[in-house]
């Protein structure tokens, strides 16, 4: 399952499916990539690293996973 996410002006970071039906929003960006990490795993599926590490880029560094 493709997992995206979208940060918020206020910071916030809201997961979304690929058919763009919204999962849950958290308050950080940190917190959603650590449940997109954990629900990956709980799913028996290895979460992207590549895209994990693009947007850890895209925010500057802000994200850590």
């Amino acid at each position: 399952m493709q997992i995206y996410v979208k940060e918020w002006p206020n910071r916030a970071a809201t997961l979304y499916t690929e058919a763009g039906e919204e999962l849950w929003t958290f308050p950080s960006l940190e917190s959603a990539l650590a449940l997109y990490v954990d629900w990956s795993f709980a799913l028996g599926e290895r979460p992207d690293c590549g895209d994990i590490c693009s947007l850890h880029a895209l925010t500057g560094g802000q994200a850590a996973v």
